[in-house]
């Protein structure tokens, strides 16, 4: 009797399950999927991702993230027109704006405000320097995530047994400060310049310059900011590559103590205390030229035009911005949110950057024109040959050959 009862249960319920299963896999298969895409991150990074999309998919209603990784961002970006042209393009890409000039310009990013406006997304939440810097002849092309902004990093040891008492807030002062440390029968310098157009760029804007898409280059003020770079090496002799160090890259050189001050940004903070360094530091503002100017950019999302369903795709964006990811970002990635309510707990967590955090509103994005690749090319092997003497180049006649090519495609 009871495997009678038994079996007529099982007759029973195998179809309900059956149906139950088809009904899922039928509401699974209903649903819109928004491939996300970005060249290949590192662990952390990537997790950090991977827990922002599997929220997302959780407040989600009918709408499924997909994420889909580059083998690094260079071949993102070699491999993303032929992707357009077969109909194999992600919807979403994520990137710093430090060369996104060149996708705006051939179409391949979508504007985003009216769909911005249509979602409801709070814009007026994020930081404006940070958003502003995503625009384009009035247009905005992606939503940011993180905000980075670049400060200068100093040994206060190394300062102090020279005698000096406070980090430089000027480069007249950075001078004094970087003479009074250097000893380079010591193998000890003032200043390390990894001659890598990020760092030079603080330079420039420190002296109100900027690369203005490439419209303007060759400008009294770059000038003043490219002859301060060579200075450092030709005239004062107080700065070195980490190379001419015999390291591998400009924060090893500052952790080694071998070098009193850098350009930096915030994912300094994490690596020193990581790396338990053995003497006093602190993260300013980079010092007044001209004028104080920090860089301000970020890391955000962007829609590709050749999005089918760009409503769809925006609302995946938007959820991807939720605030719990920009909580995330604070609590356990360590990075500078881009949606201003958390900044005092990174504050609070990250106490060193408080001061740089500060400048964040008269920040200047890079404004890298759309060759963006070829004019960095340009910018360093020029001022490596300034500053080894390889050649005749001047600063006058780098900034004019610059000048000269424009760097629109």
């Amino acid at each position: 009797m009871k495997k009678i009862a038994l079996l007529v249960l099982l007759i029973v319920l195998i179809p309900a399950a059956l149906f139950s299963a088809g009904t899922k896999e039928a509401v699974q298969s209903e649903a819109k999927t928004v491939v996300f895409s970005t060249g290949m991150p590192d662990q952390a990074w990537k997790n950090t991702l991977e827990h922002v999309i599997a929220e997302a998919n959780k407040n989600l209603d009918g709408i499924v993230i997909v994420p889909e990784y580059y083998p690094s961002e260079e071949d993102m970006w070699k491999m993303l027109p032929a992707q357009i042209v077969s109909g194999s393009a992600p919807d979403i890409i994520g990137l710093n704006n430090e060369g996104v000039l060149e996708l705006i310009v051939n179409g391949t990013l979508a504007p985003l405000d009216k769909l911005i406006e249509e979602n409801g997304f709070a814009l007026d939440s994020l930081d404006q320097s940070n958003v502003n810097g995503w625009r384009y002849e009035g247009n905005l092309y992606s939503l940011p995530l993180t905000t980075t902004i670049s400060g200068l990093a100093v040994n206060m040891t190394m300062l102090r047994e020279a005698g000096i008492e406070k980090a430089p807030s000027t480069m007249d002062e950075l001078i004094i400060a970087a003479k009074a440390v250097t000893d380079r029968s010591k193998g000890t310098y003032g200043v390390c310049i990894n001659l890598h157009e990020y760092h030079i760029t603080q330079y420039v804007h420190a002296m109100d310059g900027g690369w203005d898409f490439a419209k303007n280059l060759n400008t009294p003020a770059n000038r003043k900011g490219l002859q301060f770079v060579a200075d450092l090496f030709n005239q004062h002799k107080v700065a070195a590559t980490p190379a001419q160090l015999g390291l591998k890259g400009d924060t090893d050189a500052f952790a080694s103590g071998k070098v009193a001050m850098t350009t930096a940004g915030p994912w300094y903070i994490p690596a020193l205390r990581d790396m338990e360094v053995d003497f006093d530091w602190e993260i300013v503002p980079i010092p007044s030229g001209n004028i104080q100017k920090s860089t301000v950019y970020g890391w955000g999302l962007c829609m590709l035009d050749s999005t089918e369903e760009k409503e769809t795709t925006m609302q995946a964006i938007s959820a991807m911005l939720s605030e719990e990811a920009y909580e995330y970002l604070v609590e356990v990635r360590g990075d500078i949110p881009a949606m201003t309510k958390y900044i005092p707990r990174y504050e609070e967590l990250y106490p060193e950057m408080k001061i740089v955090l500060e400048t964040a509103d008269t920040g200047s994005g890079f404004d890298y024109p759309a060759a963006a690749n070829r004019f960095k090319s340009d910018l360093v092997t020029g001022m490596e040959s300034i500053i080894f003497n390889q050649g005749n180049l001047t600063v006058d006649k780098l900034l004019e050959k610059m000048a000269a090519d424009g760097y629109k495609k």
